[in-house]
């Protein structure tokens, strides 16, 4: 056994020092975290070779929040790297590390080499492709792990972890306790992580905001996405990585562009100076300068140094979709939607030449390392054109490839891979020759990538998913699943041992494509098949404890509400954008897309009625009367639709508004309806008559969505800049703004009490939020957009744009600070054709039972006293008094949660 040095003996001093120290100098609270001891003490374990001690340390989820909440995420993420290079346990694969980099090192050197004239193309050392792991090598691999998980197993499934979370643990870890338990919980239900989390008694922190238990997700050992790339707030165009894999580069419909640290996930400089979206992105090798093409029909030279603009170029009339440059940074070209290439020299900015051939924009560009030759693609007039940039020549013309996406050359220049809606081809650049290599297949690609030595390609779909292709014996090694929208780019390692992909979901993802557990399934049909899609809305059925949610491909999912797992799915030919179940719990009404609505049966979807309401767009709004008799749906166009659920017939809309309604509620004595318009006007009028009770100018927002508190009394309107308003109905005016996300509301819910409020937006974010003060509660941040929710006491349902539905849990007193606000109502049996005879439904646990005598007749009395007509609104007419009657308060029969009944029958 080697003796330690004195200087490990220094670092093993200080190590015991700092571990002594309190965590946090308020130590339950856990806001003020021990600055000193979360930035030494795991450097200092790990100098003195404590591997255990600075393992334990670093895989500590308080040490995590700790670190995180004084905003040192990423310096945490080195701390993983620099004890997993120094542990014995991944000796052997940080030498294979070393040599591997030192490969990649080498070939950035002589693509320089080779710009600069001083080393022939065909002389590069180019790095070998590393063969993906067989899938017994990897559950071997999984199984070990599983079976003697080491120190060094134990750091990679946090280091995953924290790939995944660093951004968000940054921006959130500060400002809310237990922030690292509470995505470490909702990570894995088992491994290093999930363990970890399951350890802390999580329900003792009723902030939290977590995955149902059985709703966990399963731990996987070799998971394929190493870190999520968050930090673009719009699609996520084009990406390239550095020849030596060190940084990636991203640009962004947010007209931005990042460049990225790969070992950290840390965003190191943010480019601005485009107007429009980045289209294209190159970067040279040694890593210092970037060129990039954009719609605002410039291109940009970047100093990577500085992060700031060098030159903006003018030389195209339209989009610029695509630029290439040498790897010395000395010459740049591109290709543009005028149906041009420019090339042009970067040391003076003057254009070398401007070359005409295709009769179509240019989707696809590349150049030699040294610029003297070039491959150029439009998608429209299916032309590749091979170029000789010395003479400015076209050497071979390609036609009749429809739909081109891209072209890249072999590392020689003597062959280049098509890539295309319908397949992949390879073209012969000298003998001209074109062969398919995927007849047959259907693919829809929109993206590709070639690793360096021309053995293995990325294929990005618009079907969201890609896929890893063998360019030896054309099978599909791989198929990476994760993004949420088309992916418009892709990148790999030359290499091939990670990639990066790019998406309209506004995320880039690094993938893990050698040793990663993932499918390796390639029938089309039934990965298709296999897609949920979008989530486009859900609701609980109360009654049932199911959630029913549509998905953009036309299916509907009956899910269990303990468990999460699907009980039934009904496929229909098109979506349901909106649906709600009626109050008899019988009925489904959905709205579709061209305007109209239907009446389902529940379970069986047969078809009972179909409502034509509106004669173009999309359901974009829909709710039905607390009694269930009339429903009310808004779409793209300017009308509102009303419909008698009962004859089933499309009523008369009286209400006429002044621009298209974007979001609607109806009070839940059913009474009157408060919508918000596009021209930002809001209105309060009577549901029977549509006459306008009172209008006024609203936020500069447009509202996208707009929940009624259970008592009628306010309203919190969700805006697509990100705000939710709270509006006090009787006097018409807002009374508070909660800005806390920075993108469109999707959903709003009130909880049953009225004292706090649930918000989901597109910027992947759930926020529940105290009315009384202002503040923010809880936040959880997930993997895609949040498209629609649903609560039912404590339990509360997202659905996500990439199609999962979240089961997520909260603590009891934080959704239900007082009282929960219960109506009595006479609902509308749509089988029998009649009213049922009075009931109430409990908001905590859905059950629906016979209200008691004493309230029932407090409420006559109380309308009684207000003199109250049948069409007057309670909600708006009676007295502040009667809402407080001691003789309105009771319980639910089943669950015993306090309620504290509406003065009115709805």
């Amino acid at each position: 056994m080697t003796m330690p040095s004195a200087k490990q003996k220094y670092h093993s001093c200080l190590a015991n020092y700092f571990t002594g120290k309190p965590l946090f100098s308020d130590g339950d609270l856990r806001k003020e975290p021990n600055i000193r001891k979360c930035v030494e003490l795991p450097w200092q374990q790990t100098r003195a070779g404590m591997w255990d001690e600075a393992t334990n340390t670093l895989c500590g989820l308080d040490f995590i929040q700790a670190k995180s909440a004084i905003e040192r995420t990423y310096d945490l993420i080195r701390d993983f790297n620099d004890l997993l290079k120094s542990i014995p346990d991944n000796q052997t694969a940080n030498d294979r590390e070393i040599a591997k980099q030192a490969g990649l090192d080498k070939y950035a050197l002589d693509l320089i080499y080779c710009a600069k004239g001083r080393l022939n193309i065909c002389d590069i050392d180019i790095p070998e492709s590393t063969r993906p792991w067989t899938e017994d090598q990897i559950e071997k691999e999984i199984l070990r792990t599983k079976n003697e998980t080491n120190r060094s197993d134990r750091l990679k499934d946090f280091l995953t972890f924290l790939g995944k979370e660093a951004g968000n643990l940054q921006h959130c870890a500060k400002e809310i306790s237990f922030f690292a338990h509470q995505q470490a919980w909702n990570y894995a239900a088992e491994g290093p992580v999930g363990n970890s989390a399951g350890s802390v008694k999580l329900e003792e922190y009723p902030h939290l905001i977590l995955r149902a238990n059985d709703t966990r997700f399963d731990w996987i050992p070799r998971p394929q996405i190493l870190k999520a790339l968050n930090g673009h707030v719009d699609k996520a165009k084009s990406i390239t990585i550095s020849a030596d894999s060190k940084v990636a580069l991203t640009g962004s419909s947010d007209k931005s562009c990042i460049l990225w640290d790969l070992d950290t996930g840390e965003a190191l400089k943010t480019l601005q100076g485009h107007t429009a979206e980045v289209l294209s992105i190159a970067i040279t090798a040694d890593r210092k300068m970037a060129y990039s093409g954009s719609n605002d029909h410039t291109c940009i030279q970047w100093d990577l140094t500085t992060g700031r603009p060098l030159r903006i170029y003018q030389g195209h009339e339209s989009w610029v979709w695509a630029v290439a440059i040498t790897a010395d940074g000395s010459k740049a070209f591109s290709g543009s939607e005028d149906k041009t290439c420019v090339l042009r020299d970067l040391t003076t900015g003057e254009i070398i030449s401007r070359l005409y051939g295709h009769d179509s924009g240019i989707q696809s560009v590349a150049m030699s390392p040294d610029g003297s030759m070039a491959l150029s693609a439009s998608f429209m007039d299916g032309t590749c054109i091979f170029w000789d940039l010395t003479t400015s020549k076209a050497l071979k013309t390609l036609k009749g490839k429809q739909g081109v996406q891209s072209i890249l050359p072999a590392p020689d220049w003597k062959k280049a891979l098509i890539g295309t809606r319908a397949g992949l081809f390879v073209w012969d650049l000298l003998g001209g020759e074109i062969i398919e290599k995927t007849k047959g297949l259907v693919l829809n690609y929109k993206s590709l990538a070639v690793t360096a030595d021309f053995k293995m390609a990325l294929c990005g779909s618009y079907d969201n998913i890609c896929d890893l292709w063998d360019l030896d014996s054309w099978q599909v090694l791989k198929t990476l699943t994760g993004h949420a929208g088309f992916v418009n780019s892709v990148a790999i390692t030359p290499n091939g041992e990670k990639a990066i992909t790019a998406s309209e979901d506004r995320t880039c993802l690094l993938w893990d494509i050698t040793t990663s557990k993932g499918s390796n399934k390639f029938n089309l049909d039934e990965r298709r098949k296999d897609r949920s899609g979008m989530v486009l809305d859900l609701k609980i059925d109360e009654g049932e404890d199911v959630v029913v949610a549509t998905s953009v491909f036309g299916t509907r999912s009956f899910l269990d509400l303990k468990t999460g797992q699907a009980i039934k799915k009904v496929h229909r030919p098109y979506a349901d954008w909106k649906i709600l179940l009626t109050p008899d719990r019988k009925m489904l009404l959905s709205g579709e897309i061209g305007g109209s609505c239907a009446l389902d049966e529940l379970w069986s979807g047969k078809r009972i009625k179909e409502f034509v309401g509106h004669y173009r767009g999309r359901i974009s709004a829909l709710a039905i009367a607390p009694n269930g008799k009339l429903a009310m749906s808004v779409a793209n166009d300017i009308d509102c639709a009303i419909y008698d659920l009962g004859s089933k017939e499309v009523l008369p809309s009286l209400f006429k508004p002044t621009a298209q309604i974007t979001a609607f509620a109806i009070s839940p004595d059913g009474k009157v309806v408060l919508s918000a318009s596009l021209d930002k006007m809001w209105f309060l009028w009577e549901l029977s008559t549509g006459k306008v009770i009172k209008s006024t100018r609203g936020p500069n927002s447009t509202v996208s969505s707009i929940a009624m508190s259970p008592d009628g009394r306010f309203a919190m309107a969700g805006c697509e800049d990100g705000a939710c308003i709270l509006w006090e109905i009787a006097t018409f005016r807002e009374t508070k703004v909660l800005e806390g996300q920075s993108d469109h509301i999707s959903s709003v819910i009130l909880t049953p009490d009225c004292k706090l409020v649930l918000s989901g937006s597109f910027n992947n974010c759930l926020i529940i939020w105290d009315i009384a003060t202002g503040r923010k509660i809880s936040e959880l941040i997930v993997s895609s957009k949040i498209q629609a929710m649903s609560l039912l006491g404590n339990t509360i349902v997202a659905g996500c744009e990439s199609g999962e539905v979240l089961f997520l849990n909260s603590g009891m007193n934080k959704l239900r600070q007082g009282p929960a606000i219960a109506s009595v109502r006479k609902i509308w049996d749509l089988e029998l054709g009649q009213f049922q005879d009075h009931s109430a439904d409990c908001p905590i646990c859905g059950h629906r039972f016979v209200p008691p005598a004493t309230v029932m007749t407090t409420i006559e009395e109380l309308r009684a006293n207000a003199a109250l007509s049948p069409e007057q609104s309670a909600c708006l007419e009676l007295p502040v008094e009667a809402w407080e009657d001691a003789f309105l308060i009771d319980k639910c029969p089943k669950c015993s949660a306090a309620l504290r009944f509406n003065p009115f029958i709805a």
